[in-house]
């Protein structure tokens, strides 16, 4: 293992970064690394106690939370237990009858369809109308996850903005608005050429700094879609010039993987949902949850959420460093 304190800022995110400060601010030795599946860190507090954990996953997580956490349709099963709200959710594999999914997105179209085991919005589809939309996509899905499983979820309220609270020790902490990723017009450049212009003078590679870049591929492909679905030709939208301070928003999903953007909205986050998200967090038996919201409805849970945010402000490292303070106190 390297150590952790000399690792290059390169190598690691921003979120590392954080953690490692505030563990060498606090006073904790003999830090250690490795970047293997995951993030592998041992440190000793400064009670003398040494940690082994990774990055994200408290030690004390018991081996069948995590199971459950990363497998979103046995988290959507057990949160079903308790009332809490969710959108309409099939589960799908290669056994599962075409007419059956069919039937499903017809009665509950647009869907999303996603992995059961993904992360940071990949291989995320939204607003999908039929089954000749979806199959491929599904086949893809399937062919590609490690549980051969893939969900196919009612689309619940496309104007609406995912919140996702951060909870640590059962106790909530912060909400945070995220926001799909926008390009802002300048009166001058089409959306397709502001895109490039926004991934090449204000973000860096995924996870090292404040934005991660704006996937190009999946922005044509959405963008593409809007345009067809409200009747325009294919390019429309992204030969379309807009006008100077005009939002467009670009990506269909709301991850920061695909270049979308946070805003910290923990004094208007209702006091219900905080309660909701905690309750989840114990339900579930994650000692670290990020609880993710569209209204009241929950869309999913993550067992390791990034801790680090985007945001200007304290509120970009709280929950590094309420993290932190959980751990010394195991």
């Amino acid at each position: 293992m390297e150590d952790f304190y000399q690792v290059p800022e390169k190598k690691l995110s921003l979120s590392l970064r954080t953690f490692r400060d505030v563990i060498k601010n606090r006073g904790w030795k003999n830090a250690k690394f490795l970047h293997s599946i995951g993030v592998c860190i041992s440190a000793t507090r400064p009670d003398g106690k040494e940690l082994k954990f990774y990055y994200g996953t408290p030690p004390n997580m018991s081996y069948g939370a995590g199971m459950v956490a990363d497998d979103k349709y046995a988290a959507y099963l057990l949160m079903n237990e308790v009332g809490v709200k969710q959108p309409n959710t099939l589960l799908v594999d290669n056994d599962t009858d075409t007419k059956e999914v069919a039937k499903f997105i017809e009665k509950n179209q647009p869907v999303v369809i996603k992995p059961i085991d993904g992360a940071h919005g990949k291989d995320v589809y939204v607003g999908i109308k039929n089954i000749a939309e979806a199959e491929d996509l599904i086949s893809g899905i399937i062919e590609r996850s490690f549980s051969g499983k893939a969900l196919v979820q009612k689309q619940l309220f496309p104007e609406s903005v995912e919140v996702r609270a951060i909870v640590i020790n059962h106790q909530f902490i912060k909400a945070f608005a995220r926001i799909p990723a926008c390009v802002t017009g300048d009166g001058e450049h089409s959306v397709l050429e502001l895109i490039d212009i926004e991934n090449s003078t204000k973000r860096t590679a995924q996870y090292k700094s404040n934005l991660s870049y704006i996937n190009k591929k999946n922005a044509v492909d959405y963008l593409k879609t809007q345009a067809l679905d409200n009747g325009m030709e294919e390019t429309a939208i992204l030969d379309s010039i807009p006008d100077k301070d005009e939002k467009v928003q670009v990506i269909g999903v709301c991850n920061t993987g695909q270049g979308g953007t946070m805003e910290d909205i923990t004094d208007n986050f209702p006091e219900e949902l905080k309660r909701s998200a905690e309750s989840i967090a114990k339900h579930l038996d994650l000692p670290l949850v990020g609880v993710d919201f569209l209204d009241e409805y929950v869309i999913e849970v993550n067992k390791a959420p990034a801790l680090y945010h985007p945001v200007d402000g304290p509120a970009a490292t709280i929950c590094v460093e309420k993290f932190v303070e959980y751990l010394e106190n195991l």
